[in-house]
């Protein structure tokens, strides 16, 4: 069943096609548990719904593969590790092991979400693949692990020095990562030319919450706390326009598929929607 398109009054009656659980096992020995460690903090599905993962606590982010028509979670082929339950029996995910706690978790890949979109993706180093699928997973340090989930390879960015809150991947096929840290600034990563650091962008004074990008990746919205919202013009990376509405923390924002409209949700308990070409307030959601 379609969400979105499907009534409110039929969600509750949607079925339950597969639970995970956060049940910790780990292969070597972390360090002490916190009262957290069984929450899930983030959820991220890939572009093309074939892979599902979710930070479970205690420095775990699990990978499955989802098969979207027979609506099964389970892997093609036997990956390179297995997780096994007391009991002997065999999970349908890989677990990822972390350095530090994961606060946000992103997918990229070298296929352009618009199939129309005539976007030619040149691979400098390490991605060879044709269709290359990039997991990132932003911590609590600030550095960023990504693992390539087609040839099980990890690779660490460090450039941030403390909690990633975000992350998002250009849609347009590029690889091309943004990262939104607290410790006031973002930071654009290629991927393809082997995970190095582009650019630093300034202009938020508190801690950064939340970006995204638009359709084409021309446009990156980003919002902050302290009310904060602010457009970049991703050729030029500067700032070309500041959002003026909230009173609080601003805290998520989200572009609509065209990039005609842009929402963002804040602790001042509104959500206001955008024009972001214009500048200007279309509505506010209560």
């Amino acid at each position: 069943m379609n969400i979105q398109s499907s009534g409110e009054d039929e969600i509750p009656q949607a079925p339950v096609i597969c639970e995970l659980k956060n049940n910790v096992q780990t292969t070597q020995v972390l360090r002490p548990l916190t009262t957290n460690h069984y929450e899930t903090w983030h959820v991220a599905f890939s572009h093309d719904c074939k892979y599902f993962a979710w930070s479970c606590g205690n420095r775990l982010v699990r990978l499955v593969q989802w098969n979207k028509q027979k609506k099964q979670v389970g892997w093609n082929r036997k990956p390179a590790f297995v997780i096994t339950d007391q009991a002997g029996e065999e999970k349908p995910w890989k677990q990822i092991e972390c350095p530090d706690f994961v606060h946000a978790i992103a997918f990229g890949s070298s296929v352009p979400r618009k199939k129309w979109r005539n976007v030619k993706v040149y691979h400098k180093y390490n991605y060879e693949s044709e269709n290359e699928l990039i997991l990132a997973m932003g911590l609590r340090s600030g550095k960023i692990l990504t693992y390539d989930v087609t040839r099980e390879q990890r690779m660490v960015l460090a450039d941030h020095h403390q909690t990633i809150n975000d992350l998002r991947f250009a849609p347009d096929g590029s690889l091309i990562l943004l990262s939104a840290c607290k410790d006031r600034t973002l930071k654009v990563w290629d991927m393809k030319d082997d995970g190095n650091m582009i650019v630093t962008l300034k202009g938020h004074t508190r801690s950064v919450r939340s970006c995204g990008f638009s359709h084409d990746a021309s446009l990156l919205a980003s919002v902050s706390d302290g009310s904060s919202v602010l457009l970049w013009d991703m050729k030029t990376y500067k700032v070309i326009r500041k959002l003026v509405g909230h009173f609080n923390d601003v805290i998520a924002c989200e572009f609509s598929p065209d990039s005609a409209l842009l929402i963002t949700a804040s602790r001042d308990t509104r959500a206001i929607l955008w024009d972001p070409h214009l500048g200007i307030k279309i509505r506010e959601f209560l």
